[in-house]
């Protein structure tokens, strides 16, 4: 997990909520056939009830129509669920009935009624909170009209129509004003799918909605250990207080993850695909970007494509490979408007191939003070993870180019898949070499013919490409075959401007070169760069 960012971010959700619409918005027609399978109406079948009925495997055609879970349902293997696209929905929360009733306090009439409300929060304390959102834990989200409220610690800390309270053990909630002609939902099953040890399911054409998910917790949950062969196409997940989807070992694609509380996804297993799919303007809820919030994260993925994905308009760090991966492949990717968080993160994992994607205003973004060089996060971020190649990547920012880190990191130094300390190769996980501790490292990097464009006019506050190092062990810059090449950097003072780092911990605050530099003495990086000048680019 990356050093938690203190940034003027923690109102994002509201400062974009404006320009969100509060309809459902869908990509592109579903693409599955849902003949000879066994009709399931909304309103009239129980779902769970039906899969029992049945054999493993089953084929269940769902019907366009609301279908409200009380309770999560667990599919068996093979089973497969084909719903009707944009018109089959999920619905995890429950309408608040009128009428409100008055309550005066402080002063002021605020409206309350009763909800369906737990003695206490589903899930208090999994994750941590930005300060602005104390209790983004609580998963009982409420809805005014499809937006989603901002939950408050008490009735006087509602100055607004954007706030609410809830009283857990006299199952209360408190609006600003009366909603009278407004809808209220207030989010109640924990999960719609809750997966199991099952394989081989399939879910296509289905919105999962409203569902109070903790955090690291999915709508569809389908990540205990076993689980493998899911697919998961064309498909919504929105309203969500934790994650949209967490997933161990499948696929993921043409679908929409947005709105959600703390992330859009969550992934871990052997063989992921994440393909096609549009991921945006999740963490309303108001997570620690640096914890795990936005886009989503990997995690533990041994073997993974990640392509063609429209990652956009999110709040944290977009494709994040956060530990223990191995052999993943992004490419062919679109990242936009995630600054000042990172557009692709790959952390203490291994072999990895990050090429030909295209960033957008990513990365840390100058303010008045002096950012710790990469580690506040450039575009494309690599922290202490080995045999990476980084290469035709399109940087348009305002912000970090692309930077490595090596810190001492000896967390999962065991893959937690395997079991193992070594890769798959049979490399050691946490090597004793460049340092005697045991550390994940940084060791066979190749970053080369990317494009940087940078309209930054300071250059001492950002960097265009290069590494830090804060473990005081500085063989990491030279024993390790870290390689830049061929690059091509546009920037305000392409010449002069010192925009590149090679920096270790005796001096942590300088370290910053400008091309020339980059290029000769004693960091000798960057045969074949070229230099031009923003905005001739």
């Amino acid at each position: 997990m990356l050093r938690p960012l203190i940034v003027a971010a923690a109102l994002f959700w509201l400062a974009t909520q404006a320009a969100i619409p509060a309809t459902i918005i869908l990509a592109k027609p579903g693409i599955a056939d849902c003949s000879a399978g066994y009709n399931i109406r909304p309103g009239t079948d129980n779902l769970q009830a039906a899969i029992a009925a049945h054999p493993a495997g089953t084929k269940f055609c769902l019907l366009a129509g609301t279908y409200f879970f009380n309770t999560p349902v667990t599919p068996k293997s093979g089973d497969s669920f084909i719903g009707v696209f944009g018109s089959t929905i999920f619905e995890g929360g429950k309408i608040i009935p009128d009428p409100w009733q008055p309550f005066y306090q402080n002063g002021h009439i605020y409206y309350r009624q009763k909800g369906f409300l737990p003695s206490s929060p589903i899930a208090p304390g999994v994750g941590f909170c930005q300060g602005a959102f104390p209790i983004c834990t609580y998963a009982e989200d409420i809805f005014e009209d499809n937006v989603p409220l901002v939950r408050q610690t008490s009735i006087a800390n509602i100055t607004d129509n954007t706030g609410f309270y809830e009283d857990y053990p006299n199952n209360y909630i408190y609006l600003f004003s009366n909603p009278l002609s407004h809808t209220i939902i207030q989010s109640y099953v924990s999960n719609h799918i809750y997966g199991g040890a099952t394989n081989n399911v399939t879910f296509q054409n289905i919105i999962f909605q409203h569902a109070a998910s903790p955090a690291q917790h999915g709508a569809l949950q389908a990540n205990a250990s076993g689980t493998s062969g899911w697919l998961v196409d064309h498909c919504e997940f929105i309203y969500n207080h934790g994650a949209g989807i967490e997933l161990i070992s499948g696929t993921i694609s043409n679908s929409h993850m947005h709105i959600n509380g703390e992330e859009g996804f969550g992934v871990q297993g052997y063989s992921i695909t994440f393909t096609g799919n549009e991921v945006d303007h999740n963490n309303y809820a108001g997570f620690n970007q640096g914890f795990e919030a936005g886009p989503g994260k990997f995690f533990g993925i041994v073997g993974g494509t990640v392509t063609s994905n429209n990652v956009h308009d999110d709040s944290g760090h977009g494709l994040w490979v956060d530990g223990s991966g191995y052999n993943v492949t992004i490419t062919g990717n679109t990242v936009t408007n995630l600054a000042p968080y990172a557009g692709i993160v790959y952390e203490i994992s291994d072999l990895a191939t990050i090429s030909s994607n295209t960033l957008t205003n990513t990365g840390w973004t100058t303010g008045s003070s002096d950012p710790v060089q990469f580690y506040e996060p450039p575009s494309i971020w690599i922290s202490a993870s080995a045999n990476v190649t980084v290469s035709n990547n399109t940087i348009t920012t305002g912000g970090n180019g692309i930077g490595i880190i090596q810190q001492l990191r000896k967390e999962f130094c065991t893959q937690p898949l395997t079991g193992l300390t070594t890769w798959p190769n049979g490399d050691t996980i946490c090597p004793t070499s460049p340092d005697s501790r045991g550390s994940h490292s940084v060791a066979n990097v190749t970053v080369s013919s990317n494009t940087i464009n940078d309209s930054n006019a300071s250059s001492s506050l950002l960097w265009l490409g290069g590494m830090s190092n804060d473990t005081g062990v500085n063989a990491y810059f030279t024993g390790q075959n870290i390689v830049w090449s061929s690059n091509t950097y546009c920037a305000v003072h392409p010449s002069t401007g010192t925009y590149f780092a090679w920096k270790g911990i005796s001096t942590l605050y300088d370290g910053n070169y400008n091309a020339s530099q980059w290029q000769g003495g004693t960091i000798n990086q960057d045969a074949g760069a070229t230099f031009k000048t923003y905005p001739s680019c």
